[in-house]
């Protein structure tokens, strides 16, 4: 198998990359959204902690 050009590997590494942020911002808003809907659905920060603490259980309870 012929060794890539750099053509090509930088064409791959730029599909990555971008692969990455978008994965990033897509985990991001994902969190931004389990905040604001703890926020809605609580009075108070101590509440809101508690239910993001046990979503982040489920997560790693579950993957």
């Amino acid at each position: 198998m012929p060794k890539p050009s750099k053509k090509e590997l930088k064409a791959l590494n730029d599909i990555a990359n971008k692969s990455t942020i978008k994965v990033w911002r897509t985990r991001n808003m994902i969190m931004l959204e389990a905040v604001i809907a703890a926020f809605m659905d609580t009075d108070s920060p101590e509440e809101v902690a508690t239910i993001l603490r046990a979503q982040a259980d489920m997560l790693l309870d579950f993957g």
